[in-house]
């Protein structure tokens, strides 16, 4: 699906604000830690990248062909099978946060 550069970020502005929503206030239904988790893979992914666009003294904001399905393709993965595996790996890491919620690991120690 092509969303283009506004469709993707509304996507993500939405996507951070409720999670800024569902963890502030007296009613937080998570901790902020839990929502680090569970975005964790595209967070991961957004620093990995301006890491290496600054390491090369070139712009963080500029286009590459460095983001994770990129790599999968390269390494021979078909398109479905990078998104699997993309999936898997953020539902792994959305496991990991739910399960410290739920099990009350200390913030620290998730973090």
């Amino acid at each position: 699906i092509f969303m283009g550069d506004s469709g993707s970020m509304f996507v993500g502005l939405t996507i951070v604000w409720l999670m800024v929503d569902y963890t502030q206030g007296e009613n937080a239904s998570m901790r902020p830690i839990t929502a680090v988790w569970i975005i964790g893979l595209p967070l991961m992914d957004m620093a990995a990248i301006m890491y290496r666009r600054a390491k090369k003294g070139q712009s963080v904001l500029r286009p590459d062909r460095q983001h994770l399905h990129n790599i999968f393709m390269r390494a021979g993965l078909s398109s479905r099978r990078s998104l699997a595996a993309i999936l898997l790996m953020g539902c792994g890491y959305s496991a990991i946060g739910i399960l410290g919620e739920l099990l009350l690991v200390p913030e620290y120690i998730m973090f």
